[in-house]
């Protein structure tokens, strides 16, 4: 940890990007500052910086952390003029647990239940805009000059919605193609979870059969985030399906 002369900044450095990125917020942690699933939390007010008498080793909770490029449309004023007439209603972890449930109970001979877990890629940012809205999404480019997107972007007062419709309608029609008493899917913004009831060569066709049909639908997925089997992290819990058959374990939650 390198700081300046004045002590009001301070680095992690010389090390691998993972062992950087796991050591970063482990030392904002000695101020009291946590990290969420979607954030970092920091308290109204922080403690003084307080280091551990030894080194200590560990791993990030997230081990694929990115850098959004976010336009601050609330301080330009464009929010202000987005005017929001609906709103999305998210999936909650009950939701999830009552599916498993649902379908372990019906399960039959050689049937069993398992997850599958992935991440729409990029989400707003793979929608377009109208020609005459481009203007709003205007920023400068540090150095000189001007940029302009051309889809969603991180920021506008009306992304989350709009991305909200389009991530609805990929969980409504995947769900289309499956018996509800053979699959589910619960999707948290650009983060579906899906439960799946068959045996393994039925469970494994229709997961595949609902990915061509998002890959056909156009959007990206993140391959290394996809998870599948009988324990899945989502929106900050981990299950794991046990033996009984009306119980499902919540690990932990981040």
């Amino acid at each position: 940890v390198r700081t300046d002369p004045a002590g009001r900044h301070c680095a992690v450095v010389g090390a691998s990007p993972r062992a950087v990125q796991w050591a970063t917020p482990a030392l904002i942690a000695h101020w009291g500052v946590h990290h969420l699933f979607s954030a970092d939390a920091w308290p109204d007010e922080p403690g003084p910086l307080r280091l551990p008498d030894r080194p200590t080793r560990g791993k990030p909770v997230l081990e694929s952390r990115s850098v959004r490029l976010i336009i601050d449309m609330l301080r330009s004023g464009v929010n202000s003029h987005v005017k929001l007439s609906q709103r999305v209603v998210l999936p909650r972890l009950m939701d999830v647990i009552g599916s498993t449930i649902d379908l372990r109970q019906g399960c039959g001979g050689q049937e069993a239940v398992d997850y599958m877990c992935l991440d729409f890629k990029d989400a707003s940012r793979t929608l377009g805009v109208k020609d005459e809205e481009r203007p709003s999404q205007a920023f400068k480019i540090p150095g000189g000059g001007y940029g302009v997107y051309n889809t969603g972007v991180f920021g506008g007062g009306g992304s989350p919605l709009v991305w909200g419709r389009a991530g609805a309608f990929l969980g409504r029609s995947g769900q289309a193609l499956f018996d509800e008493s053979r699959a589910r899917i619960c999707t948290y913004v650009d983060y579906p979870m899906t439960v799946w009831r068959g045996a393994e060569p039925e469970r494994r066709r229709n997961k595949a059969v609902l990915l061509c049909w998002w890959l056909a639908l156009g959007p990206e997925m993140s391959w290394p985030k996809v998870q599948h089997g009988a324990g899945a992290k989502w929106i900050g819990a981990e299950f794991l399906i046990g033996r009984e058959l009306d119980r499902v374990q919540v690990l932990s939650l981040i």
